[in-house]
């Protein structure tokens, strides 16, 4: 970009026009491309996180259940 900068600098106003337009072409095409990879990306950030979740909301129950067994069985 600043490279670009540089050279609309140095030529005439039609062709600087015609740089900058290209470069901001160019940095909306880039920011579209990374926000993409974000929304690509969240999904299986977010599942990671749910998965501890549900693993954390499955695993206390299970751990009174399997307490409870085994008083039951301990006191026949």
């Amino acid at each position: 970009f600043t490279i670009a900068l540089q050279q609309a600098q140095k030529t005439d106003k039609v062709q600087s026009l015609r740089i900058m337009d290209a470069q901001i072409k160019m940095m909306r095409e880039l920011k579209h491309e990374n926000y993409n990879r974000l929304i690509q990306n969240k999904p299986m950030e977010m599942n990671k996180f749910n998965v501890a979740v549900i693993g954390c909301i499955v695993i206390y129950p299970m751990v009174i259940v399997i307490q409870s067994l085994m008083q039951g069985f301990a006191s026949l």
